[in-house]
């Protein structure tokens, strides 16, 4: 489907559930996973901490900023989406680290 008719925002991610309802943005996504029962029992996305919770906020918020700067920069071309892939990678590396999820 095109994204401009499921997620006004037109970016990814998406996520369709069973019943129809549509869900955008990362975080209101990560929310609603650590929030049902049969996944949250067993992963844990957010740290109980406020601070670490907080600093997965603000990773998040990074690597979505990231990803939207990267769309236009595929779309340039191979050698400028290669760039923007290499770019991504070292930050999402950079964010993720040595974390435990």
């Amino acid at each position: 489907q095109n994204l401009n008719k499921i997620n006004p925002l037109g970016k990814a991610p998406v996520l369709i559930l069973q019943d129809g309802t549509i869900i955008y943005e990362s975080m209101a996504i990560l929310e609603l996973l650590d929030n049902i029962p049969a996944y949250s029992d067993t992963y844990k996305l957010f740290p109980d901490d406020p601070v670490d919770k907080a600093r997965v906020y603000m990773d998040v918020a990074r690597l979505d900023a990231l990803t939207t700067r990267l769309g236009p920069t595929v779309r340039d071309g191979v050698q400028e989406g290669l760039k923007g892939v290499d770019e991504a990678v070292g930050v999402f590396e950079e964010v993720i680290g040595g974390k435990r999820f």
